[in-house]
């Protein structure tokens, strides 16, 4: 496969993680709603329900002696919840203002630093 295709493929899809998580998250909101459940609670379980992968990338690296796995997952996730999310979250809302001085984002680098 070429590089093009190889973009097109990986925006398709990614196009296609979006509509998919926008279906879920319309279907936990009827359902909080027909169950008159509070929408937190429900978003509580789903965030469970995606955080079981990791769980078994841990357990089965710990399993068969290899823990760097479960490091690596735990830093790669890390990455992608903050830098890929979160940055394109503030690119797209563009809701966060800033005074000008670098230096109070010191303290928000060193809790990214601290993992």
């Amino acid at each position: 496969m070429g590089t093009f295709t190889s973009v097109v493929a990986l925006a398709l899809l990614f196009y296609l993680l979006g509509k998919s998580a926008d279906l879920i998250l319309g279907s936990i909101r009827r359902i909080g709603e027909a169950l008159k459940l509070h929408t937190f609670f429900l978003g509580i379980a789903l965030g469970f329900f995606t955080s079981i992968p990791d769980l078994a990338v841990g357990v089965n690296a710990l399993a068969r002696g290899v823990p760097e796995i479960s490091v690596g997952n735990l830093f790669g996730g890390i990455v992608v919840l903050l830098g890929l999310v979160l940055g394109t979250s503030v690119i797209v809302n563009r809701r966060i203002g800033t005074d000008g001085r670098t230096w109070n984002l010191l303290p928000i680098l060193g809790y990214i630093l601290l993992a």
